[in-house]
């Protein structure tokens, strides 16, 4: 069901607003609409300034309920179980219960600028 919600057309049903959460770390929450499958899934976002690290953090879920769909993360690293480490920028893939958290680098790449700075 993940790879069907994930591959069909969806829009925005509500605005994006980012909030801060405290002083190093800004959220938003919005809907998102699957005409397709006849659902409203949970897009969240998050933006977070580590002061140990000078790194900025941010991604994003797509969620049904408590399942989530898809992500992208700018982390540094992910470590898969089996094939592992991904470098960069990634996706995450979620089916089933044996790889909970697969992550991968999708081709094209993903862009890694900012809105003002692409």
């Amino acid at each position: 069901m993940c790879e069907a919600i994930f591959a069909a057309p969806k829009l925005m049903a509500s605005g994006i607003e980012w909030r801060a959460k405290d002083s190093r770390t800004f959220i938003f929450q919005a809907k998102v609409l699957c005409d397709s499958e006849n659902i409203v899934l949970d897009l969240t976002g998050h933006w977070c300034r580590n002061d140990f690290v000078p790194e900025i953090r941010w991604g994003f879920n797509l969620t049904l309920g408590n399942h989530c769909i898809r992500s992208y993360d700018m982390s540094k690293r992910h470590r898969n179980v089996k094939s592992g480490s991904v470098r960069g920028p990634h996706k995450h893939k979620f089916h089933g219960t044996k790889i909970p958290r697969f992550a991968y680098k999708p081709s094209p790449p993903l862009m890694t600028g900012t809105a003002t700075n692409p």
